[in-house]
């Protein structure tokens, strides 16, 4: 009789009922529950914080170059066209599109252009480690299979450096950005020299562009519109929790939403 008995506990204690392991499952959930948005907060603080100290070493480039060459902005060309010899601050062929263009993700141009020599070779700060997108044509050629996403996410200010083609009425202090094309922004202020930025903690140089809007490195922003009558010609990015890494030319970076 003792012997059956002991039996019966030791088959019981092999195993776990069905309502036991429900509870298991169920504690399981809530606790994955509770964790997720946590990791996804900090995986997102992360990445904020990366953009940052991208645009950081990008300001640094950018203000180093000046310094230089006696206080002269690096070209920002309209389709990042050489003038007269001299580079944009990314080369002319470093154009963003949906297409299956090899120029989408050759970082490797990054590494010839004006900026370059002051970058130390780091291509991956010309882009946010937000800025994961391809476009279906792409993904078909598994572009995202080779890459983590395309070659630049960064562009700049319009009205931050020159384009070498200065009106013959300003005396190379500021000129019209383009000619050719978008005639609406015309005459349009841009700053040639380090010494025109009169208060450079409020002028912005680099910011990360809408995937689906960025193509040249120059970002155009009509100043007309800054009484919100306007509408955007470019869109800077939002996918960094709805938030953009934006560098000022006195050198300090924020994200703003």
């Amino acid at each position: 009789m003792c012997l059956h008995t002991k039996k019966q506990f030791t088959n019981r204690d092999k195993g776990f009922t069905l309502i036991e392991l429900l509870v298991v499952v169920a504690t399981i959930a809530i606790l994955a529950a509770l964790l997720l948005p946590a990791l996804a907060g900090g995986r997102l603080k992360s990445q904020i914080i990366m953009d940052i100290n991208n645009k950081k070493q990008l300001q640094l480039a950018w203000t180093m170059y000046a310094s230089d060459n006696s206080g002269t902005l690096v070209l920002n060309t309209d389709q990042s066209v050489t003038i007269n010899g001299t580079p944009s601050w990314i080369p002319p062929l470093n154009l963003m599109t949906w297409t299956t263009s090899t120029y989408n993700t050759n970082v490797m141009l990054l590494k010839t252009n004006a900026l370059a020599p002051y970058c130390s070779g780091q291509y991956e700060i010309y882009t946010s480690p937000g800025d994961t997108y391809f476009s279906p044509i792409q993904r078909a050629a598994h572009f995202d299979q080779l890459f983590n996403h395309r070659a630049r996410s960064v562009v700049m200010d319009a009205a931050v450096g020159g384009d070498g083609r200065n009106h013959p009425a300003d005396s190379g202090q500021m000129g019209y950005k383009p000619p050719h094309s978008l005639a609406s922004l015309n005459p349009f202020f841009f700053a040639t020299r380090m010494s025109q930025l009169m208060h450079p903690g409020e002028s912005w140089v680099f910011l990360d562009e809408d995937p689906d809007s960025i193509d040249d490195g120059i970002f155009y922003l009509d100043p007309r519109a800054a009484s919100g009558s306007g509408t955007l010609i470019e869109a800077p990015a939002s996918y960094l929790g709805g938030t953009c890494g934006i560098s000022f030319a006195d050198g300090h970076v924020e994200a703003h939403r």
